[in-house]
């Protein structure tokens, strides 16, 4: 495997971050119901895991990472897994990112919704 260097993670996360990395930035992970949850973890822990690595190199953490719901938890997966989320979606002022999970086995018709898009 080769090593990566830390110009290009700087370049990675200044790209991510608008090209402003003395700023932190607000990342929204959304809890939709019929979400896929590796899609919520999984992007969470991506930008938890930078942070880590930018902390290890003596920086600042660059991102706020917060998984918005309609109520204080969400359960999927037919009541197998729990997701707690960390804010409610009508407390968010701003944020720079918005991630939309990945949802299993619906089909969208006319007329239905996804969780509170």
């Amino acid at each position: 495997m080769r090593h990566i260097d830390n110009g290009i993670c700087d370049m990675v996360f200044g790209y991510i971050a608008g090209q402003s990395m003395s700023q932190k930035k607000h990342i929204s992970i959304l809890a939709l119901k019929n979400a896929n949850y590796a899609s919520i973890v999984d992007a969470r822990s991506v930008f938890k895991k930078a942070n880590e690595l930018l902390k290890a190199q003596g920086k600042k953490e660059l991102f706020e990472v917060q998984v918005i719901g309609e109520s204080s938890e969400l359960v999927i997966e037919d009541g197998m897994v729990s997701v707690t989320v960390d804010l409610l979606s009508h407390e968010i002022d701003k944020t720079d990112l918005i991630i939309i999970p990945a949802l299993r086995g619906i089909c969208l018709v006319p007329g239905t919704t996804i969780g509170f898009l």
